[in-house]
């Protein structure tokens, strides 16, 4: 006959396995999502870095004229939204 006890002990390694393999798998996600997050947040934090002050002032408003270069290089208050006025720079 087998014994009670073995087969109760036997029965459980399935399950311990599976615990063992999850919280490996979750320790291995976890560390893949900050490496990504890690590589991410400096480009969120810094996506305005392309732009430079200049040292002409706003016409209009009288605040700083900022450098951009998404659509080509241009000037740009840096009261926007508040005074919109741009000057492309050839």
């Amino acid at each position: 006959m087998a014994d009670p006890n073995l087969a109760g002990a036997l029965s459980s390694v399935p399950g311990i396995l599976f615990k063992q393999i999850m919280s490996v798998w979750w320790f291995w996600l976890i560390i893949i999502i900050l490496g990504l997050l890690v590589k991410i947040i400096p480009f969120i934090i810094n996506k305005k870095s392309d732009d430079e002050k200049s040292q002409e002032k706003c016409p209009k408003c009288g605040g700083d004229l900022i450098e951009k270069r998404k659509y080509g290089r241009f000037l740009a208050c840096s009261n926007y939204p508040k005074c919109r006025f741009t000057r492309k720079i050839d």
